[in-house]
């Protein structure tokens, strides 16, 4: 089956890299899943919620959930707890058409709470932003461009392109998320645009759950990196880049 063949590529890669954030046992007040008797949909709502409030905690909940969903959706594809069936009749193709959906979006919710983590490693964080690209060029519409940007600017090269993605997103009023802002905040800060960077502090910082994801010591970006292990200045390449940048812009202003 088509589904059981991409499912089972998703869940070999991702073990390739064990992860870094502790599994705990599930707390009390964290939904228990049991795969084949718990509804994934269910889980992955809880999971989103989890991410959203930031603590490294959460974090770990909201993976181990998403894991959980993805697992029974790929075991038990047509089961009516995987998938719910909206009307009767529902045909096979359909129920593995939503059940392969299901599945690549319990492996996006898995690897952005994967990247968002303080104990992430530069490799996991690499991995997760190649996982991310992949699934965003195989489900049309699933990964939305400010998770995708938010998961870049962990990446040291893609971050320069993902602080443009971001300013864009923001000028468009499309970001929705604390963690975004942060990101946005650790990347201006390491450009030396500390208007923007305290900014974007405040937006996070009104929407956070976790108001320390918005601080540059709390923030998991890893921007710190990208640009040569302070964060105060630009490394060279991304230097020439934004130089460049500027460059064309005062000459198209030049020509208007």
């Amino acid at each position: 089956m088509k589904l059981r063949t991409l499912a089972a590529s998703i869940v070999s890669a991702a073990l390739v890299l064990a992860p870094s954030v502790a599994h705990a046992c599930a707390r009390d007040d964290v939904m228990h899943v049991e795969p084949g008797k718990t509804n994934p949909v269910i889980a992955l709502q809880e999971a989103e919620h989890l991410l959203e409030r930031g603590g490294e905690d959460d974090l770990a909940d909201a993976i181990r959930l998403a894991a959980a969903a993805r697992t029974s959706v790929v075991h038990d594809p047509s089961s009516a707890s995987a998938v719910p069936r909206a009307v009767d009749g529902f045909s096979e193709e359909r129920v593995t058409a939503a059940a392969e959906r299901l599945a690549a979006r319990a492996t996006m919710l898995e690897q952005l709470g994967r990247s968002r983590s303080r104990t992430a490693t530069p490799a996991e964080r690499a991995f997760a932003a190649d996982t991310i690209e992949k699934l965003r060029a195989a489900n049309d519409g699933l990964v939305p461009d400010t998770t995708r940007a938010e998961v870049l600017s962990r990446v040291p090269e893609r971050a320069e392109g993902a602080y443009w993605m971001l300013q864009e997103l923001e000028r468009k009023d499309l970001l929705g998320s604390a963690w975004e802002h942060a990101a946005i905040a650790e990347l201006a800060r390491a450009h030396g645009h500390d208007g923007r960077a305290g900014a974007a502090e405040l937006r996070c910082r009104t929407l956070a759950v976790d108001a320390s994801i918005c601080t540059p010591d709390g923030a998991s970006s890893g921007v710190a990196i990208a640009y040569g292990g302070s964060g105060a200045g630009l490394g060279l390449a991304a230097m020439a880049s934004l130089l460049v940048k500027r460059r064309r812009a005062r000459r198209s202003a030049r020509l208007v």
